[in-house]
């Protein structure tokens, strides 16, 4: 019985589905199987000193910590500006970015992040209010039935910060700069975000004096460095965290934030961020 060869034409097709076969499978790949060629870095514009955009690239101790770490284990990076938080979580959740610096650890964002065993930074979550409206304050159960503000996106940390933030009358603002316009004006009673944050933001405006952080503090949190699950780099977690230890034992984020604080205060960003 001979056998005869396949038409041209029918050769061809087949290779080309071959081809297309082949790209397709290598593009639902797991992320552990493609290579990590550079670690693609972004983070909250408006959150100084940890982070903050200064109109021409994002900024701050979180970012430094991170690239810090990335050097030793001699891991290629770019830093990148996205625009507003919900958008950096947007792109994480899409596998559009690698790393987000630095966040707090919520089961939400467990989701779609993993988190190294040690957090970058200790980021005390406090209540700031105007002096001349200023209330009586023991704890959390002392906000219940007033006007709260947050910046969008931010969230304060464990099952008991989501619990506050179901139960209390929260509002959510661009960034902190937006909020305590809000608290001037008497549209909230109270701004919730990081204690470095809100002091950094008030070191730029001319009515800074006005406000002030209530004690005790809501949460003393953590900030972490998470990888997005779905990125190549994520197999560098547990190297990263064992550099990450190792440079805290040097005191390195004392010193890394103390010199961002003073870059923000020397020269701040006032405005807002773009949103583009």
């Amino acid at each position: 019985m001979s056998i005869h060869p396949a038409p041209r034409s029918a050769l061809a097709h087949a290779l080309r589905a071959a081809a297309c076969l082949l790209a397709c499978l290598g593009a639902s790949l797991p992320a552990a199987a493609r290579e990590c060629e550079r670690v693609l870095i972004s983070a909250d514009p408006a959150y100084p000193p940890l982070h903050w955009y200064d109109g021409q690239t994002l900024r701050g101790a979180s970012i430094d910590l991170t690239v810090e770490v990335l050097q030793r284990l001699k891991l290629p990076y770019e830093v990148r500006y996205l625009g507003p938080l919900n958008r950096v979580m947007r792109a994480a959740q899409a596998g559009e970015v690698d790393m987000v610096v630095t966040l707090k650890d919520t089961p939400e964002r467990r989701e779609f992040l993993s988190y190294p065993a040690t957090p970058a930074f200790v980021n005390p979550i406090a209540v700031f209010v105007h002096r001349a409206r200023s209330f009586s304050y023991h704890g959390p159960e002392d906000l219940r039935g007033r006007a709260g503000g947050m910046a969008a996106g931010n969230r304060m940390a464990g099952a008991e910060g989501q619990r506050l933030m179901d139960e209390l009358k929260i509002e959510q603002a661009l960034d902190a700069s937006a909020n305590f316009r809000k608290l001037q004006l008497g549209r909230i009673d109270y701004f919730i975000t990081g204690l470095y944050t809100g002091l950094a933001t008030l070191s730029t405006r001319p009515d800074g004096a006005d406000f002030m952080a209530l004690r005790p503090y809501l949460q003393e949190s953590f900030n972490y460095t998470p990888f997005v699950k779905a990125s190549p780099c994520a197999v560098h977690l547990l190297d990263f965290d064992r550099e990450l230890r190792l440079l805290l034992r040097t005191g390195a984020a004392e010193r890394i934030l103390s010199s961002n604080l003073e870059a923000w205060r020397s020269k701040p960003v006032v405005m807002t961020a773009p949103t583009h």
